[in-house]
């Protein structure tokens, strides 16, 4: 039973606070955003080389394609990746007390244990 409860204290001091949200969360980027985000990198500097090819030959056409590297650098800006919820240990003033519970009843904390692993 120590054991468990030494268990227990590893899990009792993270940041969580049983909140209807996921917080504290971290944006995780899967391989389909980076995919997607490489492509529209391609596409500005195609456009960025176009833009360099073309800015001699005509105004319309430079602004074209200033319009088209404005709206793909948009497009990769607004990619955002989902958030993942993470664990994330309290900071050490706001460690909370893990006990013993008497009987399994959390109105009767017995003594006090810190975290540890079970031994093998």
């Amino acid at each position: 039973q120590t054991e468990y409860y030494q268990l227990y204290d590893f899990l009792n001091q993270t940041a969580d606070a049983d909140r209807h949200n996921d917080d504290p969360n971290r944006a995780l980027p899967s391989p389909f955003h980076y995919a997607q985000h490489r492509e529209l990198v391609e596409q500005i500097a195609a456009a960025r080389a176009k833009l360099a090819e073309k800015v001699g030959g005509g105004e319309a056409i430079a602004k074209d394609l200033a319009e088209l590297e404005r709206r793909l650098e948009e497009k990769a800006l607004a990619l955002k990746p989902p958030p993942v919820p993470v664990m994330q240990e309290l900071p050490g003033d706001k460690r909370r007390q893990t006990h013993f519970l008497v009987k399994g009843d959390f109105l009767s904390p017995g003594e006090e244990v810190s975290a540890a692993v079970p031994e093998a």
